[in-house]
């Protein structure tokens, strides 16, 4: 839901890499508590997206359940720019 999408603005020469990840993507972090926002962003830029996304299909199948939806949607767009003067 758009709504309750995490946004914020910066001057675009601060700015080196953007990702976009859906809530079924955000799991790592926020519902398995794997790591950080950095540590996810970290774990895209090493190894990938496709990395982030097995994990968090790993943890889906191997957690107890919880209230809630066992599997979700799982998205991620990530892209590095280049620097800028």
């Amino acid at each position: 839901m758009a709504s309750r999408a995490v946004t914020g603005s910066l001057p675009r020469a601060e700015v080196r890499a953007l990702a976009a990840l859906t809530d079924g993507a955000t799991r790592w972090v926020d519902r398995f508590h794997q790591g950080t926002w950095t540590d996810c962003l970290t774990l895209i830029r090493k190894e990938g997206a496709h990395a982030l996304l097995t994990h968090v299909r790993t943890l889906e199948r191997t957690t107890p359940p919880r209230p809630g939806k066992t599997h979700d949607d799982a998205t991620v767009i990530y892209t590095e720019l280049p620097h800028t003067t």
